[in-house]
C-alpha cells in the first residue's frame, strides 16, 4: 500500500480527526463526572491536583502539540517551547498518542526545560557568585539533597499520584476521542460505499 503524503494526507487527516472544538468539547463534558467522581472518592488535597492535572492536560499539554493547534497556540508567548517536540515528535505516533508513554514523554520534555535552565544556572554561579554572594555549586545545593527530595516525595506521594493519574486521564480522554471518531467516520464511509 502506498503511503500518502503531502497536502491529501493532511485533507484526509483533517477529515478523519475530530477538531479542537470537539476535543475541549469532550475535554468539558468528561470532565464534569472527573470532578465529581474525584472529590467523592478522595480528599479535597487530592482531588484538587487530580482535577487541575486532567484540565491542564485536556487543553494544555494534549497529545496534538506537535501540531499547530489549538493546545499549542494556547502556550502563547511560551509556544516556541513546543516547536522542538513538533519536530521530533511525527503526529499520532506512539510517542504522542499512547496512552502512559505519551503522557510521559510530554511530561518529561516540558520538565526538561526548567531543569537545563537551573543546571546552567548552576554551572554559572561560580563566574558570578559575587554578584549574588554564593561562591560555588556546593553552596548553592547545599540544602538541597536526595535525603530532602525523599522526604518530601513520601509525604506527598498520594497529591503526585492524583496528580498523574490526572494527567494520564486528559490524555486518555484526547486518544480515545481520536479513535471513536476515527472509526465511526471509517465506518460511515464504508457504508456510503457499499
Amino acid at each position: 500500500m502506498r503511503r500518502r503524503t503531502g497536502r491529501r494526507h493532511s485533507q484526509v487527516l483533517r477529515s478523519v480527526m475530530p477538531c479542537s472544538q470537539s476535543h475541549d468539547r469532550i475535554s468539558i463534558a468528561t470532565g464534569l463526572p472527573v470532578v465529581a467522581t474525584a472529590f467523592y472518592c478522595l480528599l479535597w488535597q487530592q482531588a484538587l491536583a487530580l482535577c487541575l492535572a486532567y484540565f491542564f492536560s485536556c487543553f494544555m499539554l494534549s497529545p496534538d502539540l506537535d501540531l499547530h493547534s489549538e493546545p499549542y497556540n494556547r502556550w502563547w508567548i511560551l509556544k516556541w517551547v513546543w516547536k522542538p517536540y513538533s519536530k521530533l515528535i511525527p503526529h499520532r505516533s506512539w510517542a504522542s498518542h499512547s496512552p502512559i508513554f505519551g503522557t510521559l514523554i510530554r511530561m518529561a520534555y516540558l520538565l526538561a526545560i526548567p531543569l537545563t535552565v537551573v543546571t546552567l544556572s548552576a554551572f554559572a554561579l561560580p563566574y558570578f557568585g559575587a554578584i549574588s554572594g554564593v561562591s560555588t555549586i556546593q553552596d548553592w545545593a547545599r540544602g538541597y539533597n536526595l535525603s530532602t527530595l525523599e522526604t518530601w516525595v513520601e509525604e506527598h506521594w498520594r497529591i503526585l499520584a492524583s496528580t498523574g493519574a490526572g494527567l494520564e486521564a486528559g490524555s486518555l480522554v484526547h486518544i480515545s476521542a481520536d479513535a471513536l471518531v476515527s472509526f465511526y467516520k471509517r465506518l460511515r464511509r464504508w457504508f456510503a460505499k457499499h
